[in-house]
């Protein structure tokens, strides 16, 4: 039983073969499987489909995608534009970030959030020029806001788990994505 690991598979498998063992290996690569290495666990696209099913059936049909520039994110991301194109969905954005890194970057570009803070700026100063009370209400209102504009998604999917999904998942409504 064992290895986790892609890699490690690969590495154990050959020999394995001449020795005639199975290995049952927990990596989540189908592309490591067959010829006596067997996986055993849930693979990313089994996965990727079965939530993009739950989305749609919640009325989502426009996706975005947080992943870490590695294998299994990119295969998140195949199984993601796969599942959404055969629902009638689409997959509006990409973002990639360093794996097992920051992803702040990767997420404040998902939110297009410099574009739509400078939107924010331009609109305060265009009603601070104004006087009357209609501008001074909105202009109170967008000076409680980050930013304003929407974004091309309806959900994200964020290719990680535990502590990496916690430091990621405050950084969406930090950036002003609901």
């Amino acid at each position: 039983l064992g290895p986790l690991l892609a890699q490690d598979v690969t590495a154990v498998a050959p020999e394995a073969r001449a020795a005639h063992v199975p290995v049952v290996a927990f990596s989540t690569d189908s592309s490591v499987a067959g010829d006596g290495i067997y996986l055993m666990g849930s693979l990313p696209r089994d996965q990727v489909l079965r939530v993009v099913a739950f989305a749609i059936s919640r009325g989502h049909s426009r996706f975005a995608a947080l992943v870490p520039d590695s294998t299994y994110g990119h295969r998140v991301e195949d199984a993601l534009v796969e599942a959404a194109n055969r629902s009638g969905g689409a997959v509006t954005q990409v973002e990639r970030y360093p794996p097992g890194g920051d992803a702040t970057e990767a997420v404040r570009r998902l939110a297009n959030y410099s574009a739509r803070h400078a939107a924010l700026e331009d609109q305060i100063r265009e009603l601070e020029g104004k006087d009357d009370e209609a501008s001074r209400q909105a202009l109170a209102r967008l000076k409680q806001m980050d930013a304003i504009g929407s974004v091309s998604f309806d959900a994200v999917m964020i290719a990680e788990g535990g502590e990496h999904l916690r430091a990621i998942a405050p950084l969406l409504p930090y950036y002003d994505v609901d």
